[in-house]
């Protein structure tokens, strides 16, 4: 036997069992029962990933820092998450950061265009002085955009 250790050759096995498979590369099997870990590391993954998604079209700074998690959280756990899963968890994360980062961009490109639309339909009292303000926002994108 190793000084301190297995007769497998781990020096910090000092327990006598087998020595144990190393972890998978791709993680679980799909179909292996879950352990309460990988549930609670599943369940994790789902809520960021789908927080990420809500909050990338409400709060999209917010849900571009949640796809970025999500992400992450995923890449993270590719020993003890199944592969479906840890797929789904960078899809959604995925998504959550280009749409968090799509809308966040539009909204600056256009901030000030926006600005304007928005007061202008506040102190707009008819169906005309709302088509008017539909208007003018209409000619300043397309100002803006080179149209």
């Amino acid at each position: 036997m190793a000084q301190g250790g297995s007769e497998d050759g781990d020096p910090f096995r000092t327990d006598g069992a087998a020595p144990r498979p190393p972890p998978s590369p791709t993680g679980p099997p799909d179909d292996a029962p879950p352990t309460p870990e990988v549930r609670a590391t599943a369940l994790r993954l789902a809520l960021v990933s789908v927080a990420g998604m809500a909050a990338a079209f409400f709060a999209p700074p917010v849900g571009a820092v949640l796809g970025v998690v999500a992400v992450v959280l995923a890449v993270r756990a590719r020993h003890s998450v199944p592969r479906r899963t840890r797929v789904l968890a960078i899809g959604a994360g995925s998504v959550a950061v280009v749409v968090g980062l799509t809308i966040t961009g539009v909204g600056l490109l256009f901030r000030d265009e926006i600005t304007q639309y928005s007061r202008c339909l506040q102190a707009a009292n008819t169906v005309q002085a709302r088509q008017n303000c539909q208007d003018t926002l209409n000619e300043s994108l397309s100002a803006k955009l080179g149209l």
